[in-house]
């Protein structure tokens, strides 16, 4: 088997010809430059050819085929100049006046090379052909002259390059410069560890108020910016990608006390292996889009909010009504027994009208998004009891979940919203009853765990038309007047400020699935509620309470329960008229207990 030696310092172009040559079964030997390329040629075997690049470190190609071609073992071997750089006619001459036996430019077609090759090597093995015995007195001062004058011609030709290449990054840099240091956003570069930080715009100190010289001087100061409630977050977000990417949303306080919202995403950059060698990222201040948001989400909530309050308001009648009949009967009613249970009928009712109460109070008043542990189980009961509270009695309501309790982080009332507005739709979406399933199972997500939560109805469905554009703002299929078009749109926007997505699938005729994933957090224990009656209730030892109430029967039925568990009762009907009884008993008083909506307080 054929043998040749293949001297050049590009792994692209030893890989090559270590292919191409093999596959037409020469046996290839590889080596970096001149000098490593003589000590595999002499230590041996000796190579059938050389092919050799010009332009290498250590030793160059022109310096190899000069030493090649006065070594006696050596120079009867043919020498190819295989090159991309020495490519000018005086290039060719020099290398064939040293003694090389042919002259190829790179890059060059396969079927060109090999048949150079075979040429090269034809040539070799003709017996009229004499090996050469080195350069002549009169050659060699001619021919080191001409390699003198190459290689200073291709000196100042890399020189121009380099000095060309150096323009273009100096005007790279500028260009560079010129966006970081206009644009709003913060643009910053640090180490993979994010301990070093190697540049950050001048907009760090527009948005955090803060100078870019202390982000230098102590590159993880931008978090101590973070508002308490976000801090542990965003602690626990940015060392646990492993590549130093994450995407997440969090609120600075400035030192002039205002308080702004952040959406910083940072990206890794690998070097040619695959090492993180820098961390880019940009973080923009996003507070008048958040503020934005909320108001929609405000619009939004009122929205659904109109929706519920005429299957509020008849539930209510319903609660209310055994409630006033049964006390209306108390009165009348001898026995004992019949009369403890009316009062627990009475106390069962005013309870269910309390809790409709406080989910509406709740869903109405939750504005400003928070993160706090959510138990997806609890989230879902919660809807659950609206629904069956207020929606018609023919559409059926089934509840699928999982036995083991699953946690997200997350702003309950912002899900319980999407959750709500989701019901809503397949309400509307089934005028003649059906079944609305709400079903929470356990998944991934990019690779990470994740929870899915799904609202299936058998409803009308949606054509790909209507499909295509569910999401966008003010797109509604409702008559005018029954709605915004703002409902999926804010719930996909809350979603996503979840780090989770929202994708819905529909069919005509067979109806619609809407599911919403999102990233699972460490599990939440979940709610566990006392029924009444079941631990024994605290009694007073005489302690004095004041009372402030502008509603006279709220008054009067707080002060008997409290005298009943032996407490004593001072009462107030108003701000004014408690803080005069507070100051006329200060030193007695336990306990204040008061409302927060009253004419002058």
């Amino acid at each position: 088997m054929r043998r040749v030696l293949i001297v050049d310092d590009h792994q692209v172009n030893l890989a090559y010809l270590d292919a191409l040559l093999g596959a037409h079964g020469w046996t290839v030997v590889q080596a970096r430059h001149g000098a490593e390329a003589l000590v595999l040629a002499r230590r041996g075997p000796l190579p059938d050819v050389i092919v050799s690049d010009l332009l290498m470190p250590i030793m160059d190609g022109y310096t190899l085929l000069r030493h090649w071609k006065a070594d006696p073992v050596l120079q009867r071997v043919p020498f190819i100049v295989y090159t991309a750089t020495y490519t000018e006619p005086e290039d060719e001459r020099l290398a064939l006046d040293l003694g090389a036996d042919a002259f190829v430019l790179k890059p060059s077609e396969p079927e060109v090379f090999l048949a150079r090759l075979d040429a090269v090597m034809t040539r070799a093995t003709a017996p009229e052909i004499a090996p050469r015995d080195g350069m002549t007195g009169t050659e060699a001062p001619e021919l080191m002259r001409a390699y003198s004058e190459t290689l200073i011609r291709k000196l100042e030709e890399k020189t121009l390059q380099l000095e060309a290449s150096n323009q273009t990054l100096r005007e790279s840099e500028e260009r560079f410069r010129l966006i970081a240091e206009t644009i709003t956003e913060v643009f910053w570069i640090s180490s993979p560890d994010k301990r070093a930080m190697q540049y950050v715009s001048p907009g760090y100190e527009t948005i955090w108020g803060r100078s870019v010289d202390s982000l230098y001087a102590a590159p993880l100061s931008w978090m101590d910016a973070i508002h308490p409630d976000d801090r542990q977050a965003v602690a626990e977000a940015v060392p646990t990608q492993g590549d130093g990417s994450y995407v997440m949303s969090y609120r600075i306080l400035r030192p002039d006390g205002t308080t702004r919202w952040i959406r910083d995403r940072a990206f890794p950059v690998h070097d040619a292996n695959g090492t993180v060698t820098r961390i880019v990222g940009v973080a923009e201040d996003v507070t008048e889009r958040r503020e934005m948001e909320e108001r929609a989400l405000r619009a939004q909530r009122m929205e659904s909010i109109g929706t519920l309050a005429g299957g509020i308001a008849h539930d209510l009648n319903n609660v209310l009504t055994p409630i006033l009949m049964s006390l209306e009967l108390l009165k009348r009613e001898p026995s004992e027994a019949v009369r403890l249970e009316m009062l627990s009928l009475i106390e069962s009712g005013a309870r269910q009208g309390a809790d409709m109460i406080r989910q509406v109070l709740t869903f109405a008043r939750g504005i400003e998004g928070r993160r706090i542990p959510v138990d997806v189980a609890t989230l879902v009961r919660d809807i659950e009891r609206i629904v069956e509270d207020t929606f018609l009695k023919a559409v059926q309501l089934v509840i699928d979940l999982p036995e083991a309790p699953i946690g997200v982080i997350g702003d309950p009332t912002q899900l319980g919203q999407v959750l709500l507005n989701l019901c809503l739709n397949a309400r509307d979406a089934m005028p003649e009853g059906g079944t609305l399933t709400i079903r929470v199972e356990a998944g991934e997500a990019d690779g990470h765990a994740a929870v899915r939560l799904i609202v299936r109805d058998t409803g009308v469905g949606m054509s790909p038309e209507v499909l295509d554009r569910v999401f966008e703002p003010f797109f509604t299929t409702k008559p005018a007047g029954h709605g915004t078009g703002l409902g999926l749109p804010t719930a996909l926007a809350i979603v996503r400020s979840h780090g989770g997505t929202l994708t819905v699938e529909s069919t005509v005729g067979t109806g619609s699935a809407f599911t919403i994933t999102l990233p699972t957090a460490a599990a939440v224990a979940p709610s566990v509620t006392t029924e009444p009656g079941a631990a024994a209730l605290p009694t007073g030892d005489g302690e004095l309470v004041l009372v402030i109430d502008d509603e006279v029967v709220v008054r009067e039925i707080t002060r008997r329960v409290l005298e009943r568990f032996g407490y004593r009762v001072l009462l107030a009907d108003g701000g004014r008229s408690g803080l005069t009884t507070y100051a006329a008993h200060r030193g007695q008083i336990r306990l204040v207990l008061t409302d927060l909506m009253m004419p002058d307080a």
